[in-house]
């Protein structure tokens, strides 16, 4: 008993956490035009194919938490990945990165998921555009871009109702 009561204190303290943190992002996204949510979805796009391409976030895992072990993995690494964006000064990427780190951290609880789902409400203004944006992405990068890229770019995890 006292090992569940323990389990559940801190799930909420990493709820409230979460939400403090998704509200920010929220609040930074507002702030921003359509152009700029767009090369977000590009980034963030991008960065989704390339950890799903090396197995750390799979479709699977945003869309349902029913592998505990496995989204505690993950969101341990697209934390890191973050943080590693952050030291680089990759502000937009570290961004990117976020996206799909709230994603994950919507399956902790339904307030957070809801939070999540103002997030992605936000991030839909982008769609309209994003295709031109992940064009741009290539040329500023030199990189070509995948293939399914431009499908995905419109991928919103099932679970979040917006």
């Amino acid at each position: 008993m006292l090992i569940d009561w323990v389990k559940k204190k801190l799930n909420e303290s990493s709820s409230v956490k979460a939400l403090d943190e998704i509200e920010i992002f929220l609040c930074a996204l507002k702030t921003k035009d359509d152009q700029e949510i767009a090369m977000l979805l590009a980034i963030a796009t991008i960065i989704r194919l390339k950890l799903s391409e090396k197995g750390n976030l799979s479709k699977a895992l945003l869309e349902n938490n029913t592998h505990s072990l496995e989204l505690k993995k993950s969101l341990i690494y697209v934390s890191g990945v973050v943080g590693a964006f952050q030291k680089r000064d990759q502000a937009f990427d570290a961004a990117g990165a976020m996206v799909w780190l709230y994603s994950l951290k919507s399956h902790l609880s339904p307030t957070v998921e809801r939070k999540v789902a103002d997030v992605w409400s936000e991030l839909k203004r982008g769609f309209p555009h994003v295709e031109e944006k992940l064009s741009e992405l290539a040329s500023i990068t030199g990189n070509e871009t995948p293939a399914e890229a431009i499908v995905e770019s419109h991928y919103i995890p099932a679970h979040i109702s917006i």
